[in-house]
């Protein structure tokens, strides 16, 4: 068997798991919720996985930007299951990962065997930011092994001036205060 084949074997005996990538945007709050849902559902665990695209030469003779970099990863994934659920989800088993690799990349490789589900969410963008920048669920649906599920905008999200998004969140925020 050759290398290429054994790999594939390899992904296809192994458990699947739900991967959702965590960015900290409205429609990744929406996406984690379905990911949670569907980790329940299927008893899998839930892998929360976060790219992070930084430049090391910028920190020459600083020491090592990884390790800062996984803490603050760690740090925005534990407030973004706070965010959505109000802590981390304790009738599942949740994996928190923080990558050091470009986001589409890092989900892609990631979500490497045959029986995992990834779920990304998407944003509506102007042609500008489509010219200029990657999407990441684009790149996933593209190169992903698994099936991949990508959550779009909720009607709010969609129609809604990011200042308006702002105003229901801090509304949302007082709500729960008291």
């Amino acid at each position: 068997m050759t290398g290429r084949a054994k790999e594939a074997a390899m992904r296809r005996e192994q458990p699947g798991r739900v991967i959702v990538g965590i960015d900290g945007s409205v429609v990744g709050l929406r996406a984690l919720r379905l990911a949670v849902a569907e980790a329940r559902r299927r008893g899998a665990s839930l892998h929360a996985v976060r790219g992070l695209n930084i430049d090391t030469k910028w920190y020459a003779g600083y020491g090592s930007p990884h390790e800062e970099c996984k803490r603050e990863g760690a740090e925005t994934i534990r407030a973004t299951f706070t965010a959505t659920l109000g802590g981390v989800p304790e009738d599942i088993e949740v994996v928190c990962e923080t990558i050091v690799a470009p986001p589409w990349r890092a989900l892609v490789d990631y979500a490497n065997r045959d029986a995992d589900v990834l779920f990304v969410g998407t944003r509506q963008r102007g042609w500008l930011r489509r010219m200029f920048r990657r999407s990441v669920a684009r790149y996933c649906v593209a190169h992903a092994y698994c099936p991949v599920v990508v959550v779009p905008p909720n009607t709010f999200a969609r129609t809604a001036s990011s200042r308006d998004l702002v105003r229901a969140l801090r509304r949302d925020l007082a709500g729960l205060g008291g």
